[in-house]
């Protein structure tokens, strides 16, 4: 993966953050409204686990189930539900897989922490899988 252009809207709690994001190899870069470019975030550092690391922890790490399919904004997804089991709270993620490209549209992520519940829903948009120029980065 070269790059991934994604907006995200998580809810949580009645307040809604939307985050204009683009993720490369060298980093996450989050858009800046008042430089109207985006600025690589320095204390997020993206892991690439090699193809093998990843399935192995996905097999022993989680419990997978395929909830169905669904249809967000016109777009086929697989629904898939996993209750990852490294956590140590009782937390269920449902994902709204887009079958065309394999990338995530929705996720909700809903944890029990000492009788708290929280519910984060985020929501994955405007994705561009055009080259970015070299430009945008460019930080002066």
């Amino acid at each position: 993966m070269s790059y991934l252009k994604e907006e995200e809207n998580s809810t949580s709690e009645n307040i809604t953050i939307t985050q204009l994001i683009i993720k490369r190899p060298d980093g996450l870069y989050h858009y800046d409204n008042v430089s109207q470019t985006y600025q690589l975030d320095p204390q997020t550092i993206i892991f690439q686990p090699s193809t093998t690391e990843m399935v192995y922890n996905l097999l022993n790490n989680q419990t997978l189930t395929i909830v169905g399919t669904e249809n967000i904004s016109g777009k086929t997804t697989t629904v898939i539900q996993y209750a990852p089991n490294n956590i140590g709270n009782p937390t269920t993620v449902k994902i709204w897989i887009w079958n065309e490209k394999g990338i995530p549209l929705q996720e909700q992520y809903i944890t029990n922490n000492q009788g708290i519940s929280v519910t984060i829903n985020s929501i994955y948009s405007n994705y561009s899988f055009e080259d970015i120029p070299e430009s945008t980065f460019s930080v002066e």
